[in-house]
């Protein structure tokens, strides 16, 4: 099947694009827990499940302070002069806010990267891309049975030069600014033995493509 007929889960919900319900939305790696993949016998809940669904969890905080890193050092690149190259640091942080009842949990990353086309000018032999993503959560427990989560997932990008190459110079480039933000709350409550879960979410997308001729 196609990935445009999977249904996307973050924490409970879709996070689909809205558009062509690809994956599209970012978020660090290292702040996934647990990915469930289901290809048949999905259940009713899965309203736009079409083929399969991927559900990905992401921690809460906890009362310890937790810190974690990944690639924190740039890459330099030395072709033309030396310049920040590829770079894809990563960063995780959590924590109490009141232990035994309110936590948080961020999780951030960037990406960099640089396409140098030998055969332009030195001047404008160039196309970069920035990306940077983060998802912050909130966990309150009101009680033993009765706990809510926040989320807010948000999502920018800022490309230069899209497109450029020995036949296509500056002029016939696009810049593209792109933004998407997530948020969610959900609310859990056990009455007996029954779970009573309400939630909402919400989803936005900003994309400017600029020609540069």
């Amino acid at each position: 099947a196609r990935s445009e007929e999977t249904q996307y889960l973050l924490d409970g919900f879709e996070i689909g694009d809205p558009v062509n319900n690809t994956l599209s939305a970012r978020f660090n790696v290292d702040a996934t827990r647990a990915a469930e993949v289901q290809t048949g016998r999905i259940g009713a809940g899965y309203a736009h499940s079409g083929a399969n669904v991927l559900s990905l969890e992401t921690p809460d905080g906890d009362d310890k302070w937790r810190f974690g890193t990944t690639n924190p050092v740039p890459g330099i690149n030395i072709q033309n002069g030396v310049r920040l190259g590829n770079w894809y640091p990563r960063f995780t942080f959590s924590g109490p806010i009141r232990r035994g009842r309110f936590w948080f949990s961020d999780a951030a990353s960037l990406q960099h990267t640089i396409t140098l086309v030998r055969e332009l000018p030195a001047d404008a032999n160039t196309s970069t891309a920035w990306a940077g993503d983060n998802l912050f959560h909130l966990q309150y427990n009101f009680s033993p049975k009765h706990i809510l989560h926040a989320s807010f997932l948000y999502n920018r990008t800022q490309d230069v030069n899209i497109g450029l190459d020995p036949l296509n110079p500056q002029s016939t480039t696009l810049d593209l600014h792109q933004q998407r933000a997530f948020v969610s709350l959900r609310d859990q409550i056990w009455l007996y033995d029954t779970l009573i879960e309400l939630g909402v979410a919400a989803d936005g997308e900003e994309q400017d493509f600029s020609p540069q001729g």
